[in-house]
């Protein structure tokens, strides 16, 4: 005789319980980010090497901005060119923007190596608030650079160009 078993099939499904689950989730999550520090990269140290040859003639004290001051009508149209106003070494140049790039041209000198002062002094343009925006690009292509006619290659002169608030004027 031989007996047979059966066998019952339960078809009940087990759940899992998410609620628990993302608790768990939720505090280890806030753990992780309260113990979290924040470390600088090694390696990363910023170092600047020196040039292959020194140079002689480069003095470690910064150089101040060549300030360049532009007046305006109250039409707006320029009036005048003033580099470094209110000094003893102060120039003017008229409306002239070419006298302006001649001065920086001379005043840079030829060396255009990695210390040369294009590279470390800056140009300080000081517009008068009226000024139309034509002039000031015209001031900031003088100051900037050139096309040499015999080469046909751009020369640049001041690399770093920053503008001062511009300054309401009194009406008369």
């Amino acid at each position: 005789m031989s007996l047979k078993l059966k066998r019952t099939q339960s078809h009940d499904k087990v759940e899992q319980q998410m609620t628990p689950m993302i608790d768990v989730v939720f505090q280890l999550l806030a753990f992780f980010i309260m113990t979290f520090k924040i470390v600088s990269p090694e390696g990363d140290f910023g170092i600047r090497m020196p040039s292959a040859k020194p140079q002689e003639s480069v003095a470690d004290v910064p150089l101040p901005p060549v300030k360049i001051a532009l007046k305006a009508d109250a039409a707006g149209k320029l009036q005048s060119i003033t580099i470094n106003p209110g000094t003893a070494d102060a120039r003017n140049f008229g409306t002239d923007m070419r006298l302006l790039s001649n001065w920086v041209i001379n005043y840079l000198g030829s060396d255009r190596g990695p210390n040369s002062l294009a590279k470390t002094v800056e140009a300080e343009l000081a517009c008068d608030y009226r000024l139309h925006y034509g002039h000031t690009m015209a001031a900031v292509a003088a100051v900037s650079g050139y096309l040499d006619p015999s080469t046909n290659t751009p020369i640049s002169l001041f690399e770093k160009v920053k503008f001062s608030r511009p300054q309401k004027r009194p009406t008369p």
